[in-house]
């Protein structure tokens, strides 16, 4: 118990310093889950991944710990899968606060909201067999949709990585409709490297497993159509954000519908505040498991 308490107190002094080492981390969480401090497991990777919002490691130990609880299984299952719910960073972190908005709420002065599609539903064909059997999964013959549109946020922040995509305004309110991930994560932390400024307007393009050639025909590309339905033209866009953009077939994608190679953004995590941050939005195939009519069209 005397080292456990000599180690976090390393933690602490470390938490002041605002560096972390991912070895070190990984013994001292092991220890105290192995002690049954599942409190303390959780606040401590809280804290860290307020700083490394992509150490995935920090997302397992918290779901371990609750699922040692037994009292959060929902939040447990989140965890182990890579989301940490907003209620945990509220209640282990009461010193970080953070707001999250719709962006129908905010003042037209800070961010435009522009619908495309609305929601509603969809009648499905009966699937085609061999026999008279159809699949569970198929019997569903209607499907809701839901709405896509764009959002542009005046000196808008920008934090993207694999799995995140924060969108916050000039006063550090997180825009929830325009978020996917950890995003209050983000909101939360005071910690992270300081973003770059960019001068222009930056258009985000990021989704989930963005390396899949399925998701990356389906789930970015129909995004521009989104841009073309509000009037806003790719030579008017200084930057295209794009994470995971190096296999050749992407790029020449992006070429032939008119963004150059000087134009796309990167980077496996990206922090940036853009004079104008256009955001389109659309239902992701891996929430719903199905594909917009109009998406298959684009």
């Amino acid at each position: 118990m005397e080292q456990l308490n000599e180690a976090i107190a390393c933690f602490q002094t470390a938490l002041q310093l605002n560096r972390y080492e991912t070895q070190f981390l990984d013994h001292l969480l092991h220890q105290l889950t192995q002690a049954e401090q599942f409190d303390v497991v959780i606040a401590i990777a809280i804290h860290a991944l307020q700083v490394n919002p992509t150490w995935d490691q920090g997302y397992l130990y918290i779901g371990n710990a609750l699922q040692q609880q037994g009292t959060d299984p929902d939040a447990a299952k989140a965890c182990l899968t890579g989301l940490l719910p907003e209620r945990l960073i509220q209640q282990y972190c009461p010193d970080f606060s953070f707001v999250s908005l719709s962006s129908l709420s905010l003042p037209d002065n800070q961010i435009t909201h522009t619908a495309i599609y609305s929601s509603g539903t969809v009648d499905l064909a009966p699937p085609k067999t061999v026999d008279q059997t159809v699949h569970p999964a198929f019997l569903n013959c209607q499907v809701k949709t839901l709405p896509a549109y764009v959002v542009s946020v005046t000196n808008g922040r920008v934090w993207a990585d694999a799995y995140t995509r924060a969108i916050l305004t000039s006063n550090h309110a997180f825009t929830a409709d325009a978020s996917t991930g950890n995003a209050a994560l983000i909101a939360s932390s005071a910690k992270l490297p300081f973003p770059v400024q960019f001068q222009g307007t930056l258009a985000c393009l990021t989704i989930r497993d963005s390396h899949n050639y399925f998701h990356w025909m389906y789930d970015l590309l129909p995004k521009l159509e989104l841009l073309e339905k509000c009037n806003i033209a790719i030579s008017d866009i200084d930057a295209f954000l794009v994470n995971h953009c190096c296999y050749p077939f992407q790029r020449e994608l992006l070429n032939l519908l008119g963004i150059s190679d000087e134009k796309i953004l990167d980077p496996l995590i990206y922090h940036g505040i853009a004079d104008r941050l256009i955001v389109p939005i659309s239902s992701p195939s891996f929430h719903t498991g199905r594909i917009a009519k109009q998406a298959c069209e684009f």
